[in-house]
């Protein structure tokens, strides 16, 4: 090539002779590597080869040469670099962090000096942490959605290689499939996820321009669709990574840990289920979720990113594995990211049991865990027929009791109960009565069953795949908790008072939670005033 005449004419020869000269004259090298000649593209197993290898190539050259067509001698070269096309290329971005030696060349191959040089300014432009462009900090302790942001707004020709060109960066292999457009990039992060307990790789979201008009909720999967989704995102500088954390991909869901869910009620409206993906023990970065079927959950409004400050509590036990949809809609629909929300949960769910509440009364934990929807205040039924049982714990606290004599203090007033549910999905709930007493359900006051209750909780999450519903009862008459629809307090340091708190069974519909009828609980909570 470098004696025939008409290849001078080609596109790329003075690069790749430059590169040579170089080389040789400047370096002392007989070799140089040049990605516009030295892969050959029509070899898939050759091309696969060099995407996969590329990175350690670059790592372990003794020098790299960034050749800026588009940076013009003439120009102030540290106003010229930041318009260089260079930064929007995807390939570039390996190019520039695998090398230990690099340096910047201009269009007539003038050498400017090397990126540990401008370090100060490269980082300005890329944003990649000035420790990792020296070789002062491993790739691997960089947050997989900090990574992720460099790669950001950067072009490829193939849409393919908007993921093949991370795959360095983020220490993994996989086969080139030209042909998948987005899909590789959700392949590049099940790689990820198979490498790496980082939760921050969920910590994306979608451009604000691409928002539905309507207003509606929308529900998306967990995966990003591209790197450009991380481009606005608050970027963690550590990762938040359990160490023991099981979190592995399958059948188009990612699994996690229950330990890294958390519920948090606002200042009005129901409480929320967030997932936390990284941030500090005051402030957490979170995406909010809900459920569509027992220990399936969905990501909730893919344009946002939450951060939840304040007293939070465990949404389940932490050995619970927790659901989340990787994608909504069609693999082929590319054009359609996220679906209408109530939609979506309406054509899954399955039976699931409703609790209301009254003024002063808060449902604010169910168990098992993975089951309860604490944004509808529902808990689903287990695929298993016989494992519908429930156990919901309610807080009932008042300001100031009505009536409260004989007292100096007269408030605030605070009791915890729990509630037990089980045989509500097997019945046909046209016929109400039928329904209603066959039904088994206690109400307790925690602190008169403290023991038992703990034991009971025990039983359920031990043999949260195992128990039967005949066992449970079994379990509850063995312990003297026979079915009960309320319970009367007597309040001495309220003057004798009673508090009374009942639930009613009921058949509801309701089309914002099912297509279907289901069961209601109303927990009831008035006072009696009555001094006993």
């Amino acid at each position: 090539m470098m004696t025939n005449p008409d290849h001078k004419k080609k596109k790329g020869y003075d690069k790749i002779d430059m590169t040579c000269k170089l080389a040789l004259q400047e370096d002392g090298l007989d070799y140089a590597w040049v990605d516009t000649c030295c892969i050959d593209k029509p070899s898939s197993a050759e091309l696969s080869e060099a995407i996969n290898s590329m990175f350690r190539w670059y790592q372990r050259s003794t020098i790299c040469y960034g050749y800026l067509s588009d940076l013009q001698p003439s120009a102030q070269f540290e106003n010229g670099l930041k318009d260089c096309r260079w930064w929007t290329r995807g390939w570039t971005l390996q190019e520039l962090i695998a090398p230990t030696k690099f340096y910047f060349y201009d269009s007539v191959w003038k050498c400017w000096g090397s990126k540990r040089r401008f370090a100060q300014l490269v980082s300005q432009i890329t944003g990649i942490n000035i420790k990792i462009l020296n070789h002062q900090a491993r790739l691997s302790s960089v947050p997989v959605a900090r990574r992720m942001a460099w790669a950001a707004r950067r072009e490829t020709t193939r849409i393919e290689d908007r993921a093949y060109s991370l795959l360095g960066i983020f220490g993994v292999n996989m086969p080139m499939l030209y042909g998948e457009e987005e899909k590789a990039v959700r392949r590049l992060q099940e790689e990820i996820i198979k490498q790496t307990a980082d939760l921050s790789i969920f910590s994306w979201k979608l451009p604000a321009s691409t928002r539905p008009a309507h207003g509606e909720e929308m529900a998306s999967g967990i995966l990003a669709r591209s790197p450009d989704y991380f481009a606005e995102c608050p970027l963690p500088e550590s990762g938040y990574i359990h160490r023991d954390e099981d979190l592995s991909i399958a059948n188009n869901r990612v699994r996690a840990d229950a330990k890294s869910f958390i519920i948090r009620r606002p200042a009005t409206g129901p409480r929320i289920l967030y997932m936390v993906l990284h941030g500090s023990n005051t402030t957490r970065i979170c995406v909010r979720v809900m459920s569509f079927g027992a220990n399936d959950f969905v990501r909730f409004d893919p344009w946002s990113l939450c951060s939840v400050d304040g007293e939070c509590h465990l949404f389940a036990d932490p050995l619970t594995k927790i659901s989340i949809l990787c994608d909504v809609t069609e693999a082929d629909d590319l054009g359609n990211y996220a679906c209408l929300m109530r939609s979506f949960l309406l054509d899954r769910r399955g039976p699931f049991l409703h609790f209301q509440t009254s003024p002063g009364l808060d449902l604010y934990s169910c168990s098992p865990g993975g089951r309860f929807d604490p944004t509808d205040q529902i808990i689903q039924a287990s695929n298993l027929c016989m494992q519908d049982f429930s156990l919901a714990w309610l807080n009932f606290s008042i300001d100031t009791p009505p009536l409260a004599v004989n007292s100096d203090n007269p408030g605030p007033l605070s009791r915890i109960y729990a509630f037990v549910a089980m045989g509500w999905s097997r019945y046909d709930y046209l016929n109400i009565h039928e329904a209603i007493n066959k039904i088994q359900f206690t109400i307790l006051d925690t602190s008169e069953h403290e023991d038992v209750i703990q034991a009971l909780l025990e039983f359920i999450m031990g043999r949260e795949d195992t128990v039967m519903n005949h066992n449970l009862v079994r379990w509850l008459n063995r312990h003297q908790l026979h079915r009960a629809s309320c319970i009367v307090q007597k309040l001495p340091e309220f003057g004798g008072q009673c508090l009374k708190v009942s639930v009613k069974p009921s058949i509801a519909s309701d089309t914002e939670l099912s297509r279907d009828n289901f069961l209601r609980f109303t927990f009831i909570s008035p006072w009696t005033g009555i001094l006993l």
